[in-house]
C-alpha cells in the first residue's frame, strides 16, 4: 500500500513499485489506475510546485481509500 506510507507523485510511485521486485510497471498503467482511484473517491491529488523543476501532481489516499486498503 504505497500511498498508505505517504503521498507520492506518479513517477515516484512507479519507482517504488519497481523496487518491490514485481517487474517494471508501465507508467501509463500506473497513471490510469491513479485516475480511476481518484474518480472513485479513494485517492485525491493536487499540484505541488517545486523550487526547481516542473510542478508535480501528488496523490494521497482519502479516508475511504485508507479503509479500502488501496494500492496503485
Amino acid at each position: 500500500m504505497l500511498l498508505g506510507e505517504g503521498p507520492g507523485h506518479g513517477y515516484g510511485l512507479v519507482d517504488r513499485l519497481a523496487g518491490l521486485g514485481l517487474g517494471e510497471p508501465r507508467v501509463g498503467s500506473v497513471y490510469a489506475a491513479l485516475r480511476r482511484l481518484e474518480r472513485g473517491g479513494l485517492v485525491t491529488s493536487s499540484w505541488e510546485h517545486q523550487p526547481s523543476g516542473p510542478s508535480r501532481r501528488v496523490y494521497r489516499l482519502t479516508p475511504d481509500g485508507s479503509r479500502a486498503g488501496v494500492s496503485p
